[in-house]
């Protein structure tokens, strides 16, 4: 199993929540990567960083959004392990981020793979409140 961490609260949790996985940070360029490799670096230092992808020219918006930023990160991670994880929450509100989603995700990655992949959230059904919460309460 390997976790994709980003720094963010989500993916921090999911960390502990599961053990503490191997972790893996896709540095995308975009305009957030060096400070997200800056927490990373501080919250969990073995974090491999891949640096495989750049799609700092597809982001857009205020939040630097990038169209299917989700999916392009499970393709990349196949090299990693058959099993992804990619902490959603049941309140995430991006097309490439819910059940559903990586439900496919894993049907066309093992298809393509000719092995069995699986993408997955262990939070598809808690909030980020909730998730928070369990943190809180936990560790």
């Amino acid at each position: 199993m390997v976790l994709l961490f980003s720094g963010g609260i989500d993916s921090f949790v999911a960390y502990h929540y599961l053990g503490k996985p191997q972790t893996i940070y896709f540095d995308l360029r975009t305009r957030y990567a060096e400070k997200e490799k800056m927490v990373i670096k501080k919250l969990i230092p073995w974090t491999v960083i891949d640096n495989s992808l750049n799609l700092r020219d597809r982001e857009y918006g205020d939040k630097a959004y990038v169209p299917f930023r989700n999916l392009l990160l499970a393709c990349q991670a196949v090299k990693y392990s058959d099993t992804i994880v990619i902490a959603g929450v049941a309140d995430d509100q991006v097309s490439d981020k819910s059940k559903e989603a990586f439900q496919k995700f894993s049907i066309l990655l093992s298809e393509l793979e000719n092995r069995s992949i699986t993408v997955c959230s262990p939070f598809w059904d808690l909030t980020k409140e909730k998730v928070v919460k369990w943190y809180i309460e936990n560790v």
